[in-house]
Order: structure tokens, then sequence, then C-alpha cells
């Protein structure tokens, strides 16, 4: 009988953590395990929910547990997690201090392993009492998993968790979904004789993606059509801006989408010119795609992206480097057919949804065989004598 994993997550938009979310559920094998998935009511996670019921996977809607209702909520959170019969809770945390009051209550009634994944570095430094909050956490969590190297060494040293905790398993995609996909008509629709070098950025529009920096090196490559799939608060600052420096007739906003497979087939590079990445989940998806990839130095893309083998690095905020590395795999076609075949080899070996919920249902039954040593009685025990009253 397979046993139960319950995924929480307390997001609010659709993003990397809820698309590795969907990757490791579309990796897991059903046989061992049954998914179940408990999230916070947003418009803004509608997609999430979409692809949960392409996948099968059930999921429910718990209230935000606040202080206010912090003991009914804890109880009312814990009769779901007992009802369900779940073997491992395993929450996604899109910041350091997200879900405590679930963890909390998984602790509560004591969940037999308890799992939670980093996405990113965040910093509690203006976060009244963050590192007790931390501190107390950290208390509930068995095991953090890092989805970098990058991750799990700020976990070690920003927030003081024992290293012992810690398992990498880097981020995956399924690599299948984007092989040999071909999509003329979506660049006919993007460009209007198809001839235009499409320069492609999958993100969401926030300060950190660094978009401003690719608009700056979009009015320096004016023959390239610049397309950002994604949407966020910065929206209205870019495409303002893009009017200000005279390039908006270079740059098309998508919004959020749901086909970036057939989006990445269509274009000709793939950009990211984040400011901080704990992996760049975006990346593997154009690496997977056979795409040459320009990124930034920052954080876990050194770890996905091998410069001048796997893809060309430059430093952030920079957008003349970016406009030379872009302008460069656009006049060097065998450099760019060199880096797409090695970047989609080095996914398929290291990148799968298959081997990250491989690595991850490993940590699981890390979890289940302590749980089941725990509750072992020691043999001795039962034939020591009593003292007597």
């Amino acid at each position: 009988m397979p046993r139960t994993v319950a995924h929480f997550l307390d997001s609010d938009t659709m993003g990397g953590c809820e698309q590795v979310l969907l990757s490791l559920l579309a990796g897991l094998d059903r046989r061992l395990w049954r998914p179940i998935v408990f999230y916070r009511e947003s418009s803004g996670i509608a997609p999430l929910l979409q692809s949960l019921t392409l996948l099968r996977v059930p999921f429910f809607p718990v209230p935000q547990i606040s202080r206010r209702n912090l003991f009914s909520g804890l109880r009312r959170f814990g009769l779901e997690l007992h009802k369900a019969k779940v073997d491992i809770f395993h929450v996604h945390l899109n910041w350091a201090l997200a879900c405590r009051h679930e963890l909390m209550a998984a602790r509560l009634i004591r969940v037999k392993g308890i799992v939670a994944t980093s996405h990113l570095c965040s910093n509690l430094s203006e976060v009244p009492f963050g590192g007790l909050k931390q501190y107390l956490q950290d208390l509930t969590i068995d095991r953090y998993i890092a989805v970098s190297d990058n991750v799990a060494e700020w976990l070690c040293r920003n927030l003081r968790v024992a290293r012992s905790k810690v398992r990498v398993v880097r981020n995956g995609v399924s690599v299948e979904m984007y092989r040999e996909l071909k999509n003329a008509a979506v660049k006919r629709t993007l460009t209007a004789n198809g001839r235009r070098p499409i320069i492609f950025t999958s993100a969401r529009l926030h300060e950190g993606k660094g978009h401003i920096y690719l608009l700056q090196a979009a009015k320096l490559i004016p023959e390239a059509l610049f397309v950002f799939a994604g949407d966020g608060p910065e929206r209205p600052r870019l495409e303002e801006y893009a009017k200000q420096i005279g390039v908006e007739g270079q740059i098309v906003f998508l919004g959020h989408r749901n086909d970036v497979p057939q989006l990445l087939a269509a274009c000709d590079m793939f950009v990211l010119p984040s400011l901080y990445e704990a992996l760049g989940l975006s990346i593997l998806e154009a690496m997977a795609a056979g795409k040459p990839v320009v990124a930034t130095a920052v954080g876990g893309i050194k770890e996905s992206v091998i410069d001048e083998v796997t893809g060309l690095l430059v430093p952030p905020r920079d957008p003349k480097s970016l406009a030379d590395a872009i302008r460069r795999l656009l006049c060097d076609k065998a450099l760019a057919t060199s880096i797409a075949d090695a970047g989609r080899a080095r996914a398929v070996e290291l990148f799968s949804s298959e081997a990250m919920a491989q690595a991850v249902t490993g940590v699981y039954d890390e979890l289940i065989r302590r749980d089941a040593r725990e509750t072992v009685q020691d043999p001795l025990e039962a034939v020591q004598p009593r003292a007597s009253v």
C-alpha cells in the first residue's frame, strides 16, 4: 500500500516553487507514494490547481493560521493531516519563515517525517525576532532539502541549520516534454516574417529577475525581438521603461503562460538576467529544450550552467556584457549549437523530474526507516526488573 505524503505551500502566485512541486509530483512513483496537496486559496495559483487536476493529485484549501486563531487553526489543520493518515509532511518554502504554523501542527500530531524544501535564500535581518522564529521553526523540521549547494551553504551558515539535517536535491524538469518540439506557428505570431531572432525569458516580473537590464541590452541589439513570459509587480514599471528608452517595439510582454515548452521551441535563445537565483528552473527548461542559454553568474545558476560549455555566464547588472553574449550566440551558429546540445545532455543527465523525485523520496524513506527504528522497543527493556515500590 502506498504511503501518503502531504505537500503544503502558502504561495499566492504561480512561480518557480510551484513549478518544482509539479515536476516532483509528475516524477513520483504512485505505486509507492500517494500525494495530496494543501494550499491557501488565492486566484494567483489557479494555474497550479489546473495542473494538479491534470496530474490527478487531490488538493484541499486550508484557512490561514494566525495569532488570532492559533490554537483552533493548529487543531483544525492537525485533524486534516490525521484524517488523511499522512506519513510525510513536505512543505515548500518560498522564504525562510513560510509555512511555520503548518509545520507546528504536523509536529504536534507527530507525523513520521517532516521535510522542508528551501527554494531560495532570504534575509531575516529585518524580521522582528527573525532569528528566534527560525530557531523554533527549525525544531519542527526533520530534513531540509536544498535545491542547490548554494542554498545548502546558506541554510547552514546564515540560518545555522545542522548540516546533518540538510540534503541537496537539485530541481528537475520533465525532460521528455521538451524533446524535439517544433512550433513555427508560435514563431509567426511573435514576429511577422518568422526571421527575426527571438530572445526568450520566462520568469516572474520581479525586481530580482533583472529584466530591466535585459531591456537596456535590447537597445544594443535592435534587430532582435525580446519576449517576456511571466507576470508580476514589475510589469507596469518595465512597460513604461521600455517606452522611455525606445525599445517598446522590440519587447513582447506575454503575461503568465502555460505553453512555455512551445514558446521555447519557437525561440532562438533563452536569457535569464537574475540578480540572485537558487538554481534557476527556467534555465533547466531551456537546456532540456536544447536552446542556448545566457545567464548571470549568480547563486545556483553557476551549478547548472557551465560557462562556455552549456551556456554563457555574464556579471549581473551589466547590460553591455549581456548584449555582447547574446550577439555572440546570434553570430556564431556553431557555438550556439554546441552549447544547446551540451545543455540538453546535462539536463537529461542531472536535472530530470524522475531523478529529482527519486532523490526526494530517498529522503522520505530515510525518515520512515528512522521512525520504524524509534518505535521498535528495545528487547532488553522488556526483561529489565522493575524496582519494587
